[in-house]
């Protein structure tokens, strides 16, 4: 395979370039050749993790971030779950979700007996609104649940990504180096890079060195100035605003 196939962290390479893009079918199962949120990394030091789009055409070079998390898959009720055991019992708020549309994603217990645990989702079947669904974990619970205990479900950060917003209000996750079709039909899988030179859309002109964060303007980045700002890189070269300019992301390493 070519320079531009990540390696994964197994020491096998992806069949899948940086530059390639892969359709599947309608829903989210079995789309892709990766998992959503599988790291891969170049031999130059880049580093990409595996990413889903299923709504608007994603644009090389703009930054993406990761959806909302609705309410309706926060603070749920979850079933009094044993120690060894590898599934949760989950209900919903008044929302539906494909099949293993969480997959890669997380369930974190929030309160009551065995808070604070976190289990990596592995697959459900289709959820249907405000009815109690499976989800398999990857291993077992440690530590049994209480009556009380209350869970979140959340995707992967790379699950569903979309361009970053101009309100500044959600995290980024990085940028495509490949224009993505749209996904609303057949989601589709691009490898997204988190670190490492990359071009990126600037919101204005910017100092050699600058750190950046997300812009007023959809997409762009632009001067951190402010200390709860979420740093993505810095500046190569002088930025000039709506250039893809030379960015050393430092998004997830």
């Amino acid at each position: 395979m070519s320079f531009l196939h990540p390696f994964l962290t197994d020491g096998s390479q992806s069949p899948q370039s940086v530059v390639q893009v892969s359709e599947s079918g309608t829903g989210v199962v079995a789309g892709g050749a990766h998992r959503v949120g599988t790291r891969g990394a170049l031999p130059d030091g880049r580093v990409f993790y595996y990413a889903r789009s299923s709504g608007a055409a994603i644009v090389a070079g703009k930054m993406n971030q990761m959806p909302d998390v609705p309410t309706t898959f926060t603070d749920l009720a979850v079933g009094t779950e044993l120690a060894g055991q590898s599934t949760l019992a989950v209900t919903p708020g008044a929302v539906t979700a494909l099949e293993d549309a969480f997959a890669g994603g997380y369930c974190i217990i929030q309160d009551d007996t065995g808070e604070g645990q976190i289990f990596t989702v592995k697959s459900h079947l289709a959820v249907a609104s405000a009815t109690e669904f499976t989800v398999n974990i990857e291993g077992t619970i440690p530590i049994a649940l209480g009556a009380g205990a209350t869970v979140s479900m959340i995707k992967s950060p790379w699950a569903d990504v979309i361009i970053s917003g101009a309100a500044q209000d959600h995290m980024c996750v990085g940028v495509s180096n490949v224009a993505v079709p749209a996904g609303t039909t057949n989601p589709q899988h691009f490898w997204c890079q988190t670190w490492g030179v990359a071009p990126v859309w600037q919101d204005e002109a910017s100092a050699n060195g600058s750190a950046l964060s997300s812009g007023t303007t959809a997409g762009q980045v632009e001067l951190a100035d402010a200390t709860s700002d979420q740093i993505v890189g810095q500046l190569v070269v002088v930025a000039v605003d709506t250039e893809y300019t030379p960015t050393f992301l430092t998004i997830a390493p």
